[in-house]
């Protein structure tokens, strides 16, 4: 009897992205916050509102990723409308890499206070991983880019967008872990008054 062949449909792929959303959500939610992953968001508006009314440090971060995410919207919206995702094939990973940094950038700055003190480094890693294989599910459902492309083609380019949003995540975090910014919150004001 001869074994069967395993065929791969472009169905495998975003199903395989649901399921990896899933499993690292829930590991993320019982190893890494104080919180249900349901409740993010509300977490992350909170913070930042919070930080933005005191006007220090962290509202200058907040400055700093939308003006990012700015950047990363320009890239991705650019490619498209300038065909420069099919003229430039690297196009592609620098999206999902700077988007990474983005997200990571989001991530840290507003869950500083929901993550747990003895989360590992790599909470950051699994967290994009979540993300952005929420992110290829979405592409799957309401993209049509990948009709054209095989089955294979379609799991490595998966892999890869997964793979440089994760990388640009892991750069995110040793630039904030570099820049001590876990510290105590009100360090540097500013508003007018800390200049005198």
């Amino acid at each position: 009897m001869s074994p069967v062949p395993v065929t791969l449909s472009h169905e495998v792929i975003p199903l395989c992205c649901l399921v990896l959303t899933l499993i690292t959500a829930v590991f993320a939610q019982r190893r890494f916050l104080s919180t249900a992953v349901v409740r993010i968001p509300v977490h992350l508006t909170t913070q930042l509102l919070s930080d933005i009314k005191h006007r220090d440090l962290w509202a200058v971060y907040w400055v700093g990723l939308f003006s990012w995410g700015s950047f990363v919207t320009f890239l991705h919206f650019g490619g498209y409308e300038f065909q420069w995702y099919t003229q430039f094939g690297w196009w592609d990973l620098l999206t999902h890499f700077v988007s990474g940094i983005g997200v990571a950038g989001i991530l840290l700055v507003g869950l500083r206070h929901t993550v747990l003190p003895q989360a590992p480094v790599s909470w950051v890693f699994i967290a994009l991983l979540s993300i952005g294989a929420g992110f290829e599910v979405y592409e799957y459902l309401f993209r049509s880019f990948w009709h054209s492309w095989t089955p294979i083609y379609y799991a490595q380019d998966t892999a890869e967008d997964l793979l440089m949003a994760c990388t640009g995540g892991v750069v995110m975090q040793a630039w904030y872990r570099a820049r001590s910014v876990r510290g105590s919150d009100g360090d540097v004001s500013v508003t007018a008054q800390s200049a005198d």
